[in-house]
């Protein structure tokens, strides 16, 4: 279970297969697990990334507010 250390915080990723990325990017609310089925229909054309936002599954819960830029941010830097 991989987690890179992202704008001061632990984000928590998965990445299944090979080629271009494709990042697979979670609601407020949801984690990564929502996006595991449609895995096996992307992964023999494109390197799948999922993860979990700040605050969300498996990835660091720091106190206070989330934005969108914030967590557009951690995408962009993982």
């Amino acid at each position: 279970m991989p987690f890179a250390k992202v704008n001061e915080i632990d984000l928590y990723y998965e990445v299944h297969g090979k080629g271009k990325p494709l990042v697979f990017l979670s609601g407020f609310s949801t984690h990564h697990m929502s996006w595991l089925s449609f895995v096996e229909d992307f992964q023999n054309d494109f390197q799948v990334i999922l993860l979990d936002n700040r605050g969300a599954g498996q990835s660091s819960a720091p106190q206070g507010d989330y934005t969108i830029e914030m967590m557009a941010s951690d995408t962009l830097a993982l």
